[in-house]
């Protein structure tokens, strides 16, 4: 969905139907991801967190 939000500005600002910033433009595609990024570096620091509890066990 963010890909089509990003194709249709991307066009209407090509064919001068719209006159936002290349930075509203590719807004969906970077919010997309920075959720990307978000999720992956929350799960990195449970795993992270984990693995530390499963050492001081041992």
């Amino acid at each position: 969905m963010f890909t089509l939000f990003t194709l249709v500005f991307f066009m209407a600002k090509i064919l001068g139907y719209i006159s936002w910033s290349w930075w509203l433009v590719f807004s969906p595609m970077l919010i997309l991801v920075g959720l990307f990024a978000v999720t992956y570096g929350i799960a990195g620091i449970i795993a992270i967190v984990d693995a530390h509890k499963d050492f001081k066990n041992h």
